[in-house]
């Protein structure tokens, strides 16, 4: 039965949910890859305290699931999820999917989608990806002539240098000024580096602060922007920006780690050419999408040729 017979047939989908931004934004992502490619129901299940997961584990009971149509597919995203998964499945059946490298054994979940930088160990059941999976679609409209800037602030894995940053920052502006560039902020960014950033004076330059941007701002502005800026501790929007097609640039914050799976990470986009440092050019080229990351995409294309396809 082909894909086109599928989309026929609702699919039924229970996401569980840790309340984790992050971790919803991957389950959307994946689910939204899915539901372009078939017919789907989607239901949105908390997951469970641990005692309530191990005993509905155990004895194969999953209270959440009672009234709902037994699920194709549990996916979920973040360690409180998984021993809820573990327990759906256990009591309503469906194929448990994963994103990220699981706290429990792989081999208990019928797939796990777990990025590279987790350095995960392969087999039949894993899944590897470039970064996290993300629900930012290919932007069809994207020009060369706007462009983002995306400033993080200080993580356990990067301290910070305001000085630098607004140095960066201003050799860009500088040197690509027939651009219209948009800049945020987010709630990591120390308020004397808001405050540099506000305070620069281009007419190409609108800065809008964290406080100011709405849900999906970033993912709004990334379907026009065909140039992108980013701190690199802001891992997430790097695989992002990615994701919608955009040339990428990284602006440098110091390490604070010999290593770190976050480095590596943002160290094999850099050797695969896939973005640049601000060292190696403060012109990025206009957007090359035979480089873009359809992640998502990948992933949902082999869940329906595995569990669909060959099951139908």
């Amino acid at each position: 039965m082909g894909v086109e017979m599928l989309q026929n047939m609702a699919s039924i989908v229970w996401r569980i949910i840790d309340g984790k931004p992050g971790h919803e934004a991957q389950t959307s992502g994946l689910v939204q890859a899915l539901g372009d490619r078939v017919e789907l129901r989607v239901f949105d299940l908390s997951a469970q305290t641990f005692c309530a997961s191990l005993f509905g584990f155990t004895f194969g009971r999953f209270a959440p699931g009672t009234s709902l149509p037994k699920p194709d597919f549990i996916i979920g995203a973040g360690h409180r999820t998984h021993l809820t998964v573990l327990a759906a499945k256990r009591a309503f059946g469906g194929q448990s999917i994963v994103l990220m490298k699981p706290s429990l054994p792989l081999s208990l979940f019928d797939l796990c989608i777990i990025p590279e930088h987790d350095r995960p160990r392969l087999g039949a059941n894993v899944l590897v990806t470039r970064g996290v999976l993300n629900p930012v679609r290919e932007a069809k409209t994207a020009s060369a002539d706007r462009g983002l800037f995306l400033i993080g602030g200080p993580s356990k894995h990067h301290g910070w240098d305001t000085e630098r940053i607004l140095n960066q920052v201003d050799g860009v502006l500088a040197a690509d000024e027939e651009v219209s560039w948009t800049l945020t902020t987010s709630r990591r960014t120390p308020t004397e580096c808001v405050k540099g950033l506000g305070a620069l004076e281009y007419p190409n330059l609108n800065v809008v602060p964290f406080e100011e941007t709405p849900k999906g701002w970033v993912a709004e502005h990334l379907e026009t922007c065909g140039k992108v800026w980013v701190s690199e501790d802001s891992v997430s929007m790097v695989f992002e920006a990615l994701t919608a097609g955009a040339s990428v640039g990284l602006l440098r914050v110091p390490r604070l780690k010999q290593r770190s799976r976050v480095y590596t990470a943002i160290d094999f986009l850099v050797e695969n050419q896939q973005v640049l440092w601000f060292d190696e050019s403060v012109e990025l080229p206009d957007a090359n999408h035979s480089k873009r990351l359809g992640e998502a995409d990948r992933c949902a294309d082999f869940i329906v040729k595995e569990y669909l396809n060959a099951h139908s």
